[in-house]
């Protein structure tokens, strides 16, 4: 039971160091491809909605930034703990809330090229997700959901064809995300547990050997019937004596010798 408790625990902290290690390039990219979009067709149709859109999106991003910064700042045990995760969930998962909110409030507006140009951007957000969140299964799996899911529903209840064939091409493509996301976070979590067993195994190693250097240490120093320290131990102790007070550590010393008649015999 405490062995899977600590291979949770390990799990859990190994993941966090891994989302917030591909977090930058995540963040970088998400925001050159949300400037990118909106000002490309920054028209007069929902020009107001659209710059509501991008400032929201960028201060999302800011505060996710923020929030990398500290926990490249924190100390070892403090990237380990569980607020980093839950803070480090929410700024994703609002981000593909925004990503999916975009073709929501907008994609009745776009032009042939906006659309087309929209579609590639959340299918190519949706992809990229599954290795850069591999640390956590349920953010990775959840992200491609929250981005394609709810515009590709909507298309399938467009009137137009090649709408519904989009929308359908989109669950199939969360679909193979979704199963993507998870073999990617099996993957990780089998080497994550992997590195366990392996430092689990140098320590037990580290402390067999320590046993047995102890132990050996014992036989040659310890008379094996009475226990005490034999003669090995006792030149040990007197040499260590002896080179002390030529050191001038000490100021000098005894020694008593005690003879016991018929010992051998005894």
């Amino acid at each position: 039971m405490r062995d899977k408790r600590d291979k949770q625990r390990l799990y859990r902290a190994e993941g966090i160091k891994l989302l917030y290690s591909n977090a930058l390039p995540g963040i970088l990219i998400t925001f050159i491809v949300a400037t990118s979009l909106v000002f490309t067709f920054l028209g007069h149709e929902n020009r107001t909605g659209k710059l509501i859109w991008w400032a929201t999106i960028c201060l999302l991003l800011a505060v996710r930034l923020v929030d990398t910064l500290l926990w490249y700042r924190a100390n070892s045990f403090e990237r380990k703990q569980n607020h980093f995760y839950w803070r480090f969930s929410t700024g994703c998962l609002l981000t593909a809330l925004l990503w999916s909110s975009w073709c929501l409030f907008f994609s009745g507006g776009f032009s042939s090229e906006e659309f087309t140009s929209s579609m590639v951007i959340l299918s190519a957000m949706a992809g990229g997700a599954t290795s850069i969140l591999s640390g956590n299964a349920l953010i990775g799996t959840l992200y491609p959901i929250i981005v394609l899911v709810p515009f590709s529903l909507e298309l399938l209840c467009a009137s137009e064809k090649y709408k519904n064939n989009l929308g359908a091409l989109g669950l199939c493509f969360t679909a193979i995300m979704v199963f993507s996301a998870g073999r990617a976070a099996r993957y990780v979590k089998s080497a994550i547990l992997l590195k366990y067993k392996n430092s689990q195994l140098l320590e037990r190693m580290e402390e067999t050997i320590r046993t047995r250097t102890q132990e050996i240490y014992e036989i040659s120093h310890t008379d094996s019937l009475t226990g005490l320290h034999n003669r090995v131990a006792f030149l040990r102790a007197a040499n260590a004596l002896t080179l002390r007070y030529k050191q001038n550590e000490i100021s000098g010393f005894s020694l008593f010798f005690i003879d016991l008649d018929g010992f051998k015999a005894i």
